[in-house]
């Protein structure tokens, strides 16, 4: 015969706590108490009152339902992340079974790897293998600590970030102020010719005005020469 579990209840067991359930819940019976002998209000569901079996909760409660503060790290913990092992442990010979196949380390796989890829790779080679990554196995960190993406990051390195962009910039200000020079020398010179050219074309201008002036000249007096002469010949022949 197969043995009765111990949780089996019988139907006259199950009307029983039914009615119970009932009285309570209207009132007429006192509410169930818990380990602490704090009431349980008698609404609350028993999925919600009644612990998982994991947890070996003997009588119902809302205790396992409770925020237990100070189990977690500070996200603000520093621990030197992907220092590697020293010592006799860090040296290996040979390539173990489940490392990763690019570097050799145990602590992570290749696709988490962050060396340059090899183009012969320490799974084939067995040489130039690389230590483990210490593990920090004494950490308990909370949700946001484990995806802490600037975990251990120092922020004063950031100030040479600062500095190579401050002498960039100094650079470009450099460079755009000879470019100024250079456009201002060149416009310079430029107006310097234009004037060069302006006074030569002013001094063409006025020979050609005088030589006008003086081909009028010659043309009016070859015109009073031919009116003399006419006038001797008139006189010949009176």
């Amino acid at each position: 015969m197969s043995s009765v579990p111990s949780s089996f209840t019988s139907r006259e067991d199950a009307r029983k706590a039914k009615e119970l359930e009932e009285a309570r819940k209207a009132g007429t019976a006192e509410p169930e108490k818990d380990e602490e002998g704090n009431a349980i209000n008698p609404h609350i569901p028993q999925y919600i009152s009644k612990a998982p079996w994991y947890l070996n909760q003997q009588k119902p409660g809302l205790k396992h339902q409770r925020f237990v503060p100070g189990e977690k790290e500070d996200i603000r913990l520093w621990y030197e992340r992907g220092r590697k092992r020293e010592g006799a442990a860090a040296k290996k010979t040979k390539f173990e079974k489940g490392a990763c196949a690019n570097c050799g380390a145990k602590t992570h796989s290749e696709k988490e790897c962050v060396e340059r890829p090899r183009s012969k790779k320490a799974k084939f080679t067995q040489s130039n293998l690389c230590a483990d990554e210490e593990v920090f196995e004494d950490l308990k960190l909370s949700y946001d600590g484990k995806r802490d993406r600037y975990a251990g990051y120092d922020p004063s390195e950031y100030k040479w970030v600062i500095r190579a962009y401050e002498l960039a910039e100094i650079e470009r200000k450099r460079r755009k102020a000879l470019e100024l020079e250079k456009q201002i020398l060149t416009v310079k010179r430029g107006s310097k010719r234009r004037r060069r050219a302006g006074k030569e074309g002013d001094a063409h201008t006025q020979n050609t005005v005088q030589q006008k002036d003086e081909k009028k000249k010659e043309k009016e007096k070859e015109k009073e020469k031919e009116k003399e002469k006419e006038k001797e010949k008139e006189k010949e022949k009176e």
